[in-house]
């Protein structure tokens, strides 16, 4: 629903409806230059056209689609987890965290997209406190993703790697899935304090033509903070999770593919089941005949 990129004349203008009246903001605004020297009456209306119209279609039809595959499709394995005591394994305990996250985006976040960007046509018409919880709710859901993405990456790294180590206890399960919302419930309180819900000229300088812009926007003057706090987010759960799911799943491969399983023939006990009787140094009635079961060698009776 917007860039906080262009956090600065975002706030340039939020503080120039603050500091005018009423009366005097539109005589204001017909002397107020956006961006590239663009008087606010000739800014052009982007809503117009067939790019846009078309990239509406397309917005619309997936957004529905991520709203009925995903919510209906998280719903059953939520409801078949909760009605089954059976399936709730640590595995399946994990997964449900990444359904529940997929599930708040495609019933909570994405009718507000839809009507964003379908319905308003880039216009955000339901005020600020929904504004500050639709962002919360999104950053959380993108997070809590990426931590379970993670913990299910290490719990199948521990079952197929270290396949006698014990199991995590379900204790210890419900710590870690404790520590897979906490820590995106935290860091994502800057996205909720700094929304904000902007109101700009579009196509015009009529009230007509103004549309409300709902992002993410820091002040000027805390840019510092702004550029630290993306980037310890960026190492957090970018970063860091990608290193760690990247390195598990090369171990998985490498023991899946590269490693004998018990019981396969391997390439000594290959190449003596190749020899013939005649080729054999003993006598011909006494050849020994081997079968591999389990990694043990077995000797059959001559016959």
């Amino acid at each position: 629903m917007g860039d906080s990129n262009i956090s600065h004349m975002a706030v340039a203008y939020t503080e120039m409806q603050e500091s005018l009246p009423t009366g005097k903001l539109d005589h204001y605004m017909d002397n107020y230059d956006m961006d590239y020297d663009i008087p606010p009456d000739e800014i052009p209306d982007t809503t117009q056209g067939q790019a846009f119209y078309v990239a509406t279609i397309v917005i619309g039809v997936v957004l529905v689609c991520i709203m009925l595959v995903c919510g209906f499709g998280n719903f059953i394995f939520i409801a078949t987890l909760t009605r089954y005591k059976k399936l709730r394994n640590l595995t399946n305990l994990l997964i449900a965290n990444l359904a529940i996250s997929d599930f708040i985006v495609a019933v909570v976040c994405c009718p507000f997209l839809v009507d964003y960007y379908v319905v308003k046509q880039l216009s955000w018409d339901h005020g600020l406190v929904l504004c500050a919880s639709v962002n919360y709710l999104r950053t959380v859901s993108l997070y809590v993703s990426t931590n379970a993405l993670l913990a299910i990456a290490v719990d199948r790294y521990m079952a197929i790697v270290h396949p006698l180590r014990p199991r995590m206890k379900f204790q210890t399960a419900y710590c870690l899935i404790t520590g897979v919302w906490i820590v995106p419930i935290l860091i994502s309180i800057p996205s909720a304090y700094f929304a904000s819900e902007i109101r700009y000229p579009h196509g015009g300088t009529t009230p007509t033509t103004h549309k409300y812009f709902c992002a993410q926007i820091w002040p000027v003057d805390q840019q510092a903070y702004y550029r630290s706090y993306f980037l310890f987010v960026f190492a957090v759960e970018f970063v860091a999770p990608v290193i760690i799911m990247a390195m598990c799943y090369v171990r998985i491969s490498c023991e899946l593919w590269f490693k004998n399983v018990p019981g396969f023939q391997t390439e000594q006990i290959r190449k003596r089941l190749a020899l013939s009787p005649q080729d054999s140094d003993g006598p011909d009635w006494d050849f020994e005949q081997h079968t591999y079961f389990a990694g043990h060698p077995t000797m059959a009776s001559p016959s």
